[in-house]
């Protein structure tokens, strides 16, 4: 009698660990509020414009045909992975991992644990891209609602 609860509890905490690693990481193209800037003449978009002290889940940054270039998953604020992706075929091609705010992937390309949270501090704000120009055409556009 005393065990009938166990698979219960169990199951309750990996959905609760399963939910919030999938939070914003399993966006199918950039939502219309997410962030656009330009790179040498490409748009791209990014996803959630902001890293939280709190947020868990990913920030994706996504090009103008939609293909994703980079995911960074965080916990509590801090990256704990990135992966960039191969645009053409969506595979992985570095994947670069964190834990106790220095990275542990001995790989070439791998930014530092204080670059990654620089970055996560910048935010995009919308001011920054009624400056951008030229402004994306509808085709250059995958953000959606």
């Amino acid at each position: 009698m005393r065990y009938s609860r166990l698979p219960l509890f169990c199951l309750m905490a990996l959905s609760s660990l399963v939910h919030a690693e999938d939070k914003n990481c399993d966006l199918a193209a950039p939502p219309k509020s997410a962030a656009i800037n330009s790179v040498h003449g490409y748009f791209i978009f990014m996803f959630p414009r902001s890293i939280a002290s709190n947020y868990t889940g990913c920030r994706t940054i996504w090009g103008e045909r939609g293909e994703v270039f980079m995911t960074v998953k965080y916990e509590n604020g801090l990256p704990y992975t990135l992966t960039q992706f191969n645009p053409e075929d969506r595979k992985p091609v570095l994947e670069c991992r964190y834990n106790n705010k220095t990275l542990k992937t001995a790989r070439k390309g791998c930014p530092s644990y204080a670059r990654m949270v620089e970055d996560a501090a910048r935010e995009w704000p919308p001011v920054e891209e009624s400056q951008l120009l030229p402004l994306p055409r509808p085709e250059q556009d995958p953000r959606r609602d």
